[in-house]
């Protein structure tokens, strides 16, 4: 079985673990999934997998721009795994291991899109990279803060994320941005390490 088999395995395989990730999830809650930075991240990465997989059927490559998203994808996907992990299970009342949506989308999935990147040839990867990897994010941020303004009932998606507390929520953006950072410095760096500097 060659690589590009392989890949278009573990890209069908992620549209199952995500895809039942984002249904079992409104078992768990009563808001739209788009709120939650694991299920935005999901849904950015079936998108960026289904642009993925049409090259890969194609033998085409992809281009800069998608080069880019998928990095972010891998990063969101990562990044919300172990905030999960660290952070935000620790506020749930529902234990990790009883929650089918919690296996999918913070094991799973981000194993997957792991691999998926181990696997991948030649990319457009370099530190221009960090020019686009954070926007996917900062739209995430945006539409948190639209539902906020136009909902207004206070809800939010974690419980250490207080709208009322603006000091707060830059503190904690400023935290995971740092993360984000590193993570995505990694995946440069696994692409040097594989590649070298040279660009296909």
């Amino acid at each position: 079985m060659d690589r590009s088999t392989i890949r278009i395995l573990l890209g069908a395989a992620y549209f199952v673990v995500a895809g039942l990730g984002l249904m079992f999830t409104t078992t768990y809650t009563d808001h739209c999934e788009i709120f939650y930075y694991t299920c935005f991240s999901n849904m950015f990465g079936m998108i960026m997998m289904t642009i993925e997989l049409w090259h890969e059927l194609n033998r085409k490559k992809p281009s800069f721009f998608v080069d880019q998203m998928n990095v972010s994808v891998v990063v969101m996907v990562v990044m919300s795994a172990l905030a999960y992990g660290l952070i935000i299970s620790k506020y749930s009342s529902v234990e990790f291991w009883s929650n089918p949506t919690d296996i999918l989308l913070h094991v799973i999935a981000p194993a997957i899109t792991v691999l998926f990147v181990l696997l991948s040839e030649n990319r457009q990867v370099s530190f221009k990279t960090l020019k686009y990897v954070f926007w996917p994010s900062v739209v995430y941020l945006v539409i948190l803060l639209l539902r906020y303004i136009i909902v207004g009932d206070g809800w939010r998606p974690y419980k250490f994320f207080h709208f009322e507390q603006p000091w707060m929520i830059v503190l904690w953006i400023i935290v995971f941005a740092i993360v984000f950072l590193q993570l995505t410095l990694m995946v440069i760096w696994l692409h040097y390490v594989r590649y070298g500097k040279k660009q296909r």
